[in-house]
């Protein structure tokens, strides 16, 4: 009978599997392994071949398992499919959203005694007309109709004279605007196939519209299994007890039954596919008209005449999952991003890309070429994904809070999830308002074309508003304010070691400096933890000392307004010296070093 060969399988360090493996062949084959010690043998060579293989291998195990594991997961790929397991959307591209300001001369007509813009040769510009910056390269796009004769009474100018009476106005309205570059993109399908994924494009900040060339909308939904969609309908008199609310609620929620939609998956490299249902659907058509009051309603579902053990859930979930495209060709509708290179300053829309104005009557051209555009505020929002670790934490918190609000950490995930569409949010903080418990002062920050934080626009923290009522509790009141920036610099004293050029050792510690303070790192309220700081540097090679470290506070144009003490002194109340902390002098407030090559300054001691 052979003999049984006693092997350990729990070794997985490379010392451990050479000592077994000269153990293992000491034992069994003597004869040929006899001389292990020797780092040079042959005998050694095989042991440590074998070793490396095994290692190899077990790193490999680990790793992959490792992956699986949310808070561990390192791999890109491997973080977006844990986020996506627990229903986190993810959202790789934004566009960029503000407002431009259009204007046009318009004669004075004398009213009741005073004189005022004669609307009647106002022009009408239809959603979709676009503009550009100063150089032409950023293209703007607005999403609402600009209608001159809903001006502003405030934002008038005077602009000719006859006598002393005006005789011509400039007239100023504002627009909703937002970046990226829209694509049509036809895909033709010929072969039937259940769960079919069609790649769409890079960088797809939101897909527009998709129709089949029989004229079927295709609808994108959250999930497969999610049947029906919510649409607005006119408050016209259709159902009569709706009536006397007209004024208030000029909209009725509907509930609409779509079996053509399909689910936008995103990749981590930026890549964005389509994905349609199995090719079949056995939803009542009866449920096609239900709204979302009737599907509560006893008495509405009565009057369908289906069967009493039907519930509210049958008639939003399915096994269909939706209809597949096949022997047709989709048109798709979608907008493409450049990322934050799409932000733009205020005062730096000037272009008329394609405005076509039309007007109730003939005008002179004067009028017709008087058309202006500028940005009175910032156009902010766009962005890429770059940083993944950010995915890791925010979706097991969209996965706890179950798409509703509870704590104020709900709120501050949920405010960052706002979709691109409507504005963009890098920084935000949530905190109770102490004199009404009911209330959250919700702080927000948004960032710049070079990823530097700004304050958000109007229309961004509308949008933000509007957004998270959604998901706020019932009785909670949100109030949305901008939060504090503070713009420093570094200063601090070095030596080097003997043997190292004192310039490259500066260029290393500033490296350092703008990494640790890169803008994705820090949040609203994070303090500056000086021996964290101080550690980060040490790792320097060549980097004998750095001391005399300080923080000044920076004000200057291009600069947030706010200034604050920030020394690392006893007389500095925001520095708590025990613990070593510099928090944050305002509050709320972001620490941000901006512009790191002229704000780094060492002197060599």
């Amino acid at each position: 009978m052979a003999e049984t060969k006693q092997i350990k399988y729990t070794n997985k360090s490379f010392s451990n599997i050479i000592e077994e493996f000269g153990t293992y062949a000491k034992q069994y084959f003597p004869d040929f392994f006899s001389n292990m010690t020797d780092v040079y043998s042959i005998e050694r060579l095989i042991a440590e071949f074998v070793a490396y293989q095994a290692d190899v291998l077990n790193f490999q195990i680990n790793d992959t398992y490792r992956q699986l594991l949310r808070q561990y997961a390192t791999d890109n790929e491997a973080i977006f499919r844990n986020a996506k397991s627990l229903g986190y959307k993810i959202q790789t591209s934004k566009v960029a959203v503000g407002y431009v300001r259009f204007s046009q001369l318009v004669p004075a007509i004398s009213s009741s005694g005073t004189y005022i813009p004669d609307t009647s040769y106002c022009a009408i510009i239809n959603s979709g007309a676009t503009v550009s910056n100063v150089n032409g390269a950023i293209t703007y796009t607005t999403i609402e109709e600009c209608d001159f004769s809903e001006y502003d009474s405030t934002l008038t100018d005077v602009t000719q004279f006859n006598a002393e009476n005006p005789s011509q106005f400039r007239i100023y309205k504002d627009i909703k605007v937002r970046s990226g570059e829209k694509v049509i993109k036809k895909l033709t399908i010929t072969d039937a196939i259940s769960y079919k994924t069609l790649y769409v494009d890079d960088n797809v900040a939101f897909i527009e519209s998709v129709v089949d060339e029989e004229g079927n909308t295709w609808y994108e939904v959250d999930y497969l299994a999610q049947d029906y969609i919510f649409h607005k309908v006119q408050n016209n008199g259709t159902v009569k007890e709706y009536v006397p609310f007209a004024e208030e609620t000029p909209f009725v929620l509907k509930m609409k039954k779509v079996s053509r939609r399909f689910i936008v998956d995103r990749k981590s490299d930026g890549r964005c596919y389509l994905m349609f249902g199995s090719g079949k659907d056995v939803i009542n058509n009866d449920l096609l008209a239900l709204s979302a009051d009737d599907i509560l309603s006893n008495n509405e579902i009565a009057n369908l005449n289906l069967s009493s053990t039907v519930i509210a859930d049958g008639f939003t979930k399915s096994d269909s999952y939706g209809l597949t495209p096949y022997n047709t060709t989709l048109t798709i509708g979608y907008v493409i991003t450049r990322g934050q290179t799409e932000n733009l300053k205020s005062n730096n829309v000037t272009n008329l890309v394609n405005v076509r104005p039309t007007f109730t009557q003939t005008v002179s051209d004067e009028i017709l070429n008087s058309i202006r555009v500028t940005n009175p505020t910032s156009i902010v929002g766009a962005d890429i994904l770059t940083d993944f670790s950010k995915i890791q934490q925010e979706s097991m918190g969209a996965f706890v809070s179950q798409n509703r609000c509870v704590t104020v950490e709900d709120y501050m995930i949920r405010v960052k999830l706002l979709p691109s569409y409507f504005g963009g949010i890098s920084k935000s903080f949530v905190e109770r308002n102490m004199a009404q418990p009911s209330t959250l002062d919700v702080y927000v920050l948004s960032k710049d074309n070079l990823g530097y934080a700004i304050h958000s626009n109007t229309l961004t923290k509308t949008n933000v508003m509007n957004y998270i009522n959604e998901f706020r509790m019932i009785g909670t009141k949100l109030i949305i304010k901008d939060a504090y920036i503070i713009n420093f610099g570094v200063y601090f004293d070095y030596n080097v070691l003997k043997g190292y050029d004192k310039n490259l050792i500066f260029l290393d510690i500033s490296k350092r400096i703008e990494e640790y303070f890169k803008p994705e790192r820090w949040e609203i309220n994070q303090p500056i933890v000086i021996e964290d700081f101080k550690l980060y540097l040490y790792g320097i090679d060549g980097l004998a000392s750095i001391n005399n470290i300080t923080f000044k506070c920076i004000n200057d144009e291009g600069y947030s307004n706010a200034y604050y003490m920030m020394d690392i002194s006893d007389n500095n109340s925001h520095y708590d010296k025990n613990k070593g902390v510099l928090y944050p002098p305002a509050y709320p407030s972001l620490f941000e070093l901006k512009n790191p090559k002229n704000n780094i300054k060492g002197r060599y001691v």
